[in-house]
Formats: C-alpha cells, structure tokens, sequence
C-alpha cells in the first residue's frame, strides 16, 4: 500500500469517529474493567459507535523519586534487577487490598480499587506499597537509594478502550485501556509531590495603608474586613500593615503607583523581605476527598484516630483542596 492510501485511510477513519453520528455508548459499572471486558470495544466504523464505561472510584499512582539520577549511576545489570524487582513487589502489594493494576510505565505503577470499600482498600494499599518500597526493596538494594512517592484521589473514572485489532502474537501491544478524569490527573500529580524536598519562598511586605476611614470609618476597600495588624509611627503618622504573600500573590497584586509600586488596594509598598521556607512532603500524599471519604468509612483506623495524616504546605495546578500526607508503614514488617 502506497503512502498516500495509507493516510488516506487514517484520515477517513478520524472523520467518522469525530462526525456527530458517531455515537459513545457509555454504561456504568461499579468492578474495574480489563481490557478483554465484554463492556469495552474498539470503534465500530460499520455501525459508527464505540463502547465505553464509566466507574466512581479511587485510583492511585506509585513511582520512584529521582529515577533519571539513578539510571544514570548504575550499571545496566543493576538496574533492570532493581526496576523487574520494583514493579513485580508493586503490583503483588496492590493485589492484596483488591487493587487492580491497569498501567505500567517505567517505574509508574497505576492500580484502580472496585467501588466496594474503595477509600479503605485504597489507603491500605498505599500504606503496604510504602512499607514494601522503604523496608524491602531498600533492605536488598544496598545503596538505600529507592524512595517512592505514592498520590490517591477519588472520582468519575471514563474508560476507553483504545488501539486496533491485531493478529499474532503482537495482539496484545495493539491495545490498552485510557482512563480519563480528573481524579487520574490529581492523583499522578499528588504522586510527582510526594516524598519530595522544595524550598517555599513567600514575601513580606510592609504597606503604606490608604485610609479609607473619611468613606467608611476604620472598613477596608476590599471584602469589607477592617485592616489587621496596622502599625503607626505615631498618631498623625502614616498608617502601616506587614503581609505575608505568596509568589503568586505577591505577583498578581503588585501594581504601579505615583510613588513607586503599591500592592492592590492596600497600599504604597514600602519594604521587602523575601521569606525561605524548606518544605518536605510525605510519602503518601491524599486528596480531602479520599481523606474525608476514608475517616468515614474507618472511623476507629489507627491513622484517623492517632491523626498521622497531616495537611501538608503545597498545592497542586488546577487542585484547590487540602492535602493529606503520612509516612504510614505496616508494623508487621518488623518481623521479616
């Protein structure tokens, strides 16, 4: 076949799947499906519709920190004893909660939980992943190198299934399963925080304070608070108020002003520090709503009673919940 029949070909099949008559049967299901499921089809051009499945659930992300550094300083024989041994401890852990593995790639294990008791076989899973990754896989691999980072959120799961069919023996490689939701994408990016050093750098400020007091008495222009902390030299004096700010906050509000640069509404800004805070999070980094949904469903566990989840100081893109964190391990690991 020619080059131009080729992408002719391409071409005529992502018109149909894009066309408005190609239809997306979407059922609901409450077990993860696997690639194979009746429920699940490659699109149908003669019919023009595709299958597909929908499941509320939590799913969680487990890798490696610093991966490209320790490729880099191990020789290859080492490495592909610790990546073969890494990936099959991680996935026998996940199966004991019930965790159902659905992606592998690299040193990224993804494992998907029935919605049957999905929080607490979810934060089971975590926490036997951590315990696994920390005191076995470190035990064995002598340079105690391997750190892991592990991230949970819940939610609406749709499940496609993508690729071609393909005979012989390269069936399998032609098709895999996508998993789209904001759930999938909270969680990769609560695992690329976890188990990980940053340095937080906030801004205080000292403002010059407009005094408002002639229109409103002692009210702010903005959301109606009275201003909080205010200094004044002395009684006739300018009125003055320190914040702390985040980069960004600190970015979005400057402006320009007669007298140099004022920060929003509140003022002339009239000095600058810059405040340095090292931050590390902790290995198994939970969404509020898997943290909120496991509390209810295990009220008596350890972690909720004893309080070992902490919200941690970061935050995440397009994420504006509290976050979760714990460095929780399975006790009986002491034993082996």
């Amino acid at each position: 076949m020619g080059l131009e029949r080729h992408l002719w070909g391409i071409n005529e099949e992502v018109k149909a799947m894009v066309d408005s008559q190609f239809k997306v049967n979407v059922a609901s299901t409450a077990v993860v499906p696997k690639v194979d499921s009746g429920s699940l089809t490659f699109p149908d051009f003669r019919n023009n519709k595709l299958s597909a499945v929908e499941i509320e659930t939590c799913v969680l992300f487990i890798d490696i920190r610093k991966s490209t550094e320790i490729s880099g300083s191990h020789l290859r024989p080492t490495l592909a004893k610790l990546y073969s041994a890494f990936v099959r401890a991680m996935v026998q852990a996940a199966e004991y909660y019930g965790g159902k593995v659905r992606n592998i790639i690299g040193d990224r294990v993804m494992v998907v939980f029935d919605e049957k008791d999905c929080f607490k076989n979810a934060i089971d899973s975590a926490i036997l992943l951590y315990t696994v990754s920390e005191y076995i896989i470190n035990k064995h691999f002598k340079h105690n190198e391997i750190k892991c980072g592990i991230g949970i959120d819940y939610g609406k799961l749709l499940v496609v299934k993508t690729g071609t069919i393909k005979r012989g023996d390269e069936s399998r490689e032609y098709k895999s399963l996508v998993w789209l939701g904001n759930a999938c994408n909270i969680a990769s990016k609560l695992t690329d925080q976890a188990n990980k050093g940053f340095v937080k750098s906030n801004f205080e400020i000292e403002v010059e304070v407009i005094d408002y007091g002639f229109l409103f008495g002692r009210i702010s222009p903005i959301g109606g608070s009275p201003f909080m902390g205010i200094e004044s030299k002395n009684e006739g004096g300018p009125k003055k108020r320190k914040i702390v700010l985040s980069k960004e906050e600190f970015l979005d509000g400057i402006r320009d002003s007669e007298n140099g640069v004022s920060y929003s509404y509140h003022g002339d800004i009239k000095s600058l520090k810059k405040v340095e805070k090292k931050i590390n999070t902790s290995p198994i980094l939970l969404s509020e709503t898997v943290y909120e949904g496991f509390k209810k469903a295990c009220p008596n566990a350890d972690s909720i009673t004893k309080r070992w989840w902490k919200i941690q100081e970061i935050k995440i893109e397009n994420y504006s919940g509290k976050i979760y964190g714990g460095s929780i391990y399975k006790s009986v690991i002491e034993k082996i």
